[in-house]
C-alpha cells in the first residue's frame, strides 16, 4: 500500500537551500560523506557503497548500512525538507545530548537535489517487527537471518511529494535492519565525478578516526572492482605524535581535555595540509588557512600533514567551522604549546635532507665540470685558441696610465690584434717582454699579464712592453706611465674589508679569514698596512683565533651554537679603518672539501643578504667559495624543486669560472666562451640527471 505525503517547507527556505546546494557541493563525493556519517550515528558497524553503471558512466548510487534504521513511519519526516531528519527523532537526539552527535548539521533530504532527480529510502527499523509467516512464526532465510518488514520513501525534485510505500522487500538485498539509501537519475556531472577510487579516497580520510578501530567495515564496488576501504596512511617521515595539556593553573582552562596529534612530514612539497577534527569528524580541512595566527612555519611549510584532534570544540551550524568559545581558547593555546615541538622536529628532518641534498648536488658538480674541463679547456692557462686570421699589426694597453699608492700594487694586461684587427687568442709565435725603467717598484711579469708593486719612493716611472710575432718577423712595443704618490694624497687608506663576508660553520671547525685594503680608487693596497684581529661579541662560544698572519687569520669555532663577531683594524700612516664580520655557529653537517688538483669546484654557501640584490652569486677566489643569493627571484622559483635547483647553482658556477677565465677579455669573447661552457655543461648534466 502507498501513501502520498506533502513535504513541508516554506517557499524562501526551498528556494534557498535549492540555491545553496546546488553550487555548494561542486564535489558530490560529500553527500556519500553525509550518508557514511549518517549510518555512523545510527550504530551502523557495516557500510556498502555500490555504483551501478552503464558503459563508463555511473547511472545509479546505493549506500546500504546495518544501523538502527528510522522509527515505524515516515509522516514524522515529512517537514524534514530543508533540515536534518535527526532533530525528528528520539535517539539522535539523545546523541545529541551527550555530544556525540556527527551528521547534527546535515543538508536536508532535499540535499539529493544537486546529484539527482530522484530518491529513494529503504528502511528496516528494529521496531518494525520481523516477518511473519501465516502460522505467526518469524520468517528465516537460508543464511538463518531473520527477515524484517521494510518501509520505503520515495522523493522526486521535480515536485515537493513523497511516495510512501509501507512493506515489501523493494530494491534492496538486506535482511537485518537498517537504511539503503538509492540515489537515481543521476546529474552529468555526479555521472562523471563518481568512481570506486575517488569515493574510497574520500572516505579513507574523512572517517579516519573509525576506520582505525577495526570495528567499522565500508566497502565499495562498482561490479567489477571492489574495494575495501582503509584508513589514510599519511606517508612521509613521522614529526610527531603528542597529547598537549592545557595549563591547570589557568583556572579558565581547568577541567579541558587534551589536544592529540599525528603529523608526518612530506618531501618534495605536496602542497600538503593539516585536518582539524573532533571526535574523529574533520571539522577543518586546512589548519593553517581556517585558524586565524597560524599561516606560519611549520604549518603552512606545504610538508607537513596529519591531523590535530581536540573533542571538546563545538561544531558551528554548517558544513564546516566551530563556535569561538572558551573550548576555542583552550585550543588555540594547546596548538601553540605544540608548534615548537612540530618547529624543531621539522629543522632536524630538513636538516638532515638538506645534507642528503648537498652531497648529491656536489657529486653532480664535480662529475659534470670534469667532464666539462676536458670537452672545452674551463680553467687552463689562457682561454680557448681560435683561429689566427693574420700577421701582428697592433696591440694595446690596460690601463696605459696608472697612479698607484706607494707599497700598492696594479694589474696590467695587453691585448693583440692581427692586420683585420681580429684579437689573437692563439698566442703560439707571440712572446711578450716587459721592463721597468727605474728602481720605484717591481714588476712580476705573467705572459701577456704583470703584476707591478710599487715601493715607498714618491716619484713616476714607465713600464715597457714589446710583442714579438716569431712567426711573422714583426715587433710593437707600448708604454704604460706610472705615478706613485703618497697615501694620504688620495685619501690613502680608504677602506677596509674582511673576505669572506657572510659565513656559517659547524662545531670545531676551521675558516680562513684574509684582509683586503683598498684606497678611495679601489686599489688594493699590498704593502705599509697594519692589522689587527680580535673577537668582541659578548661570548665567543668557546671559538678562538689561530695564526694571526697580519693580513689573514685562521678561526676556530667552538662547540656551542651562536654568533661569534670578529672585529678588523687596518691601519696606514695615521688613516685607521675597521671592519667586522658575523659567523653563525650551527650545529649542521659539514660540507665536504673540494678535490684537489683542479678536479674540483669552490665549495657553495647560500646566503640571504648580497652587497647586490641583482646578482645571482658571487665567487670569492680567496677562499674558493661561490655564494648563492637565495633572495634572488630567480633561485626563488627553483627552490622546491631539487632537479631545477641543481641545474640553477650548475649554471651559476659555469659563469662565475668563466668569469675568472675571462676577466682581461672582451665582453663579447665571454659571451661566446659562455655559451660554449654552458653548452658542454647542459650536456652532461643531463646525462647525470637521468
Amino acid at each position: 500500500m502507498s501513501k502520498i505525503l506533502k513535504l513541508e517547507g516554506p517557499p524562501d527556505e526551498v528556494l534557498g537551500t535549492l540555491l545553496k546546494f546546488m553550487g555548494a557541493l561542486d564535489n558530490p563525493i560529500v553527500y556519500i560523506g553525509d550518508l557514511v556519517q549518517n549510518a555512523l550515528d545510527a550504530r551502523a558497524t557495516q557500510i556498502k557503497i555500490t555504483l551501478v553503471k552503464k558503459g563508463k558512466t555511473t547511472e545509479k548510487i546505493i549506500c546500504s548500512d546495518n544501523g538502527v534504521g528510522f522509527e515505524q513511519s515516515f509522516e514524522k519526516y515529512s517537514k524534514s525538507l530543508t533540515s536534518s531528519i535527526k532533530k525528528r527523532h528520539d535517539y539522535f537526539e539523545k546523541l545529541r545530548a551527550e555530544g556525540n552527535l556527527r551528521g547534527e548539521f546535515c543538508i536536508g533530504l532535499y540535499g539529493f537535489a544537486s546529484l539527482c532527480n530522484d530518491l529513494s529510502i529503504v528502511n528496516i527499523s528494529q521496531d518494525i517487527g520481523k516477518m511473519k509467516d501465516t502460522n505467526g512464526n518469524d520468517i528465516v532465510d537460508d543464511n538463518l537471518q531473520l527477515m524484517y518488514k521494510c518501509r520505503r520513501m520515495r522523493i522526486s525534485k521535480q515536485n515537493l511529494q513523497a511516495i510512501v510505500d509501507e512493506e515489501g522487500t523493494f530494491e534492496t538485498d538486506r535482511v537485518s535492519h537498517g537504511v539503503t539509501v538509492i540515489l537515481s537519475n543521476l546529474t552529468e556531472t555526479t555521472r562523471r565525478k563518481f568512481t570506486v577510487q575517488r569515493i574510497v579516497d574520500y572516505v579513507s580520510n574523512k572517517n579516519r578516526s573509525d576506520l582505525l578501530k577495526k570495528t567499522l567495515k565500508i566497502e565499495v564496488t562498482d561490479g567489477k572492482i571492489t574495494q575495501k576501504v582503509e584508513p589514510h596512511v599519511y606517508k612521509g617521515e613521522k614529526v610527531i605524535t603528542k597529547t598537549v595539556y592545557p595549563d591547570q593553573k589557568d583556572i579558565r582552562f581547568r577541567g579541558h581535555g587534551s589536544l592529540d596529534s599525528e603529523l608526518y612530514y612530506h618531501h618534495p612539497r605536496k602542497g600538503s595540509t593539516i585536518i582539524v577534527t573532533v571526535k574523529g569528524e574533520p571539522i577543518y580541512n586546512d589548519l593553517c588557512k581556517k585558524v586565524e595566527g597560524f599561516d606560519k612555519f611549520p604549518w603552512n611549510s606545504g610538508m607537513v600533514s596529519g591531523t590535530v584532534e581536540y573533542d571538546r570544540l563545538s561544531k558551528q551550524p554548517g558544513r564546516e567551522g566551530v563556535q569561538k568559545d572558551i573550548s576555542y581558547d583552550v585550543f588555540i593555546d594547546l596548538l601553540k604549546i605544540l608548534e615548537p615541538a612540530v618547529e624543531e622536529k621539522v629543522k632536524l628532518i630538513e636538516d638532515g635532507l638538506q645534507s642528503k641534498d648537498d652531497d648529491l648536488l656536489n657529486k653532480r658538480l664535480h662529475e659534470a665540470f670534469i667532464n666539462v674541463r676536458k670537452d672545452t679547456g674551463l680553467g687552463s692557462k689562457g682561454p680557448i685558441p681560435v683561429v689566427v686570421k693574420g700577421s701582428l699589426e697592433r696591440i694595446e694597453v690596460f690601463p696605459d696610465k696608472e697612479t698607484v699608492q706607494a707599497y700598492g700594487s696594479k694589474t696590467f694586461y695587453v691585448r693583440v690584434y692581427d692586420d683585420e684587427d681580429n684579437e689573437l687568442t692563439e698566442l703560439d709565435g707571440i712572446q711578450f717582454y716587459w721592463s721597468l725603467t727605474g728602481k720605484l717598484g717591481k714588476i712580476f711579469p705573467q705572459g701577456r699579464d704583470i703584476i707591478f708593486d710599487a715601493e715607498h719612493i714618491i716619484g713616476t716611472t714607465d713600464i715597457t712592453v714589446t710583442v714579438k710575432d716569431t712567426k711573422f718577423s714583426k715587433e710593437l712595443s707600448r708604454k704604460i706611465e706610472i705615478a706613485i704618490i703618497n697615501p694620504i694624497d688620495c685619501g690613502g687608506l680608504h677602506r677596509v674589508r674582511i673576505s669572506p663576508e657572510i659565513v656559517v660553520m659547524s662545531f670545531n671547525k676551521h675558516k680562513n679569514f684574509v684582509a683586503i685594503a683598498e684606497d678611495a680608487n679601489g686599489n688594493v693596497i699590498g704593502k705599509g698596512i697594519k692589522y689587527s684581529w680580535n673577537i668582541v661579541s659578548s661570548t665567543s662560544n668557546g671559538s678562538e683565533i689561530n695564526k694571526d698572519k697580519g693580513d689573514s687569520i685562521i678561526f676556530v669555532s667552538g662547540k656551542v651554537a651562536g654568533q661569534v663577531k670578529i672585529r678588523l683594524v687596518a691601519q696606514h700612516g695615521i688613516l685607521v679603518r675597521e671592519d667586522f664580520v658575523s659567523i653563525d655557529i650551527k650545529d649542521v653537517p659539514a660540507t665536504k672539501k673540494n678535490k684537489k688538483g683542479g678536479e674540483g669546484v669552490p665549495r657553495l654557501e647560500k646566503v640571504s643578504s648580497f652587497e647586490y640584490p641583482m646578482w645571482h652569486s658571487k665567487l670569492d677566489e680567496n677562499v674558493q667559495v661561490l655564494y648563492c643569493n637565495t633572495e634572488h627571484k630567480d633561485y626563488a622559483e627553483v627552490k622546491n624543486n631539487s632537479d631545477k635547483r641543481h641545474k640553477y647553482i650548475a649554471n651559476l658556477y659555469a659563469k662565475e669560472l668563466t668569469l675568472v677565465e675571462c676577466r682581461d677579455s672582451s665582453v663579447a669573447y665571454y659571451g661566446e666562451r659562455l655559451l660554449e661552457i654552458m653548452s658542454s655543461l647542459n650536456k652532461h648534466w643531463d646525462l647525470l640527471s637521468k
